[in-house]
């Protein structure tokens, strides 16, 4: 959300073209961190709505919930560009979910260099969820190219999702075993 700040206040003509949708499951709830988390991400997308918004139209739609996974497939769908940013490894089903989604090749993959999914979805934007104003200028050209038909980078990427599936993971972790 503050890669998106930044890019909203270095780039004012995307106000109004960028919709960000953030689906946060709840997790924990009784737990102390977390409850702080979730008033920190709350609190910051009330300043950035407050900052960018025009009336009926917030730049982030903040969604804490659980969704049916058709709603999921439904945003995955509708989203030019999938950012999955973890500061260590982690939410690497959400990137492949995404990928798979994209059957006629557009859209575009942010993926932090931290996630364990960075390792085999190289054709992804790859990124330093640290660096706020590099991730703001890779959002700005995952914006110009994500709409883009027969995108190479999606293109690549399904290619590498179908063909490490779950029997892939499976065998690979078997033969590990030598059994």
């Amino acid at each position: 959300m503050r890669a998106l700040q930044t890019l909203l206040e270095h780039r004012p003509h995307l106000i109004d073209k960028v919709m960000f949708v953030q689906i946060a499951v709840p997790s924990r709830e009784d737990v102390e961190e977390y409850q702080q988390i979730r008033a920190d991400i709350e609190g910051l997308v009330g300043r950035i709505n407050g900052d960018f918004a025009e009336v009926g139209r917030p730049p982030i739609h903040y969604l804490y919930r659980s969704v049916p996974i058709e709603e999921l497939v439904a945003y995955y769908r509708a989203a030019d560009v999938m950012f999955v940013t973890p500061l260590r490894d982690g939410m690497n089903l959400v990137a492949k979910e995404y990928v798979a989604t994209r059957f006629d090749s557009t859209g575009a993959l942010i993926l932090s260099e931290f996630a364990g999914a960075a390792e085999q979805l190289k054709q992804a934007y790859i990124v330093n969820p640290y660096d706020l104003e590099a991730l703001a200028r890779t959002l700005a050209d995952a914006i110009e190219t994500a709409s883009v038909r027969g995108n190479k980078r999606m293109k690549a990427l399904r290619r590498s999702v179908g063909a490490h599936d779950v029997f892939w993971w499976a065998e690979r972790c078997l033969g590990a075993l030598d059994l």
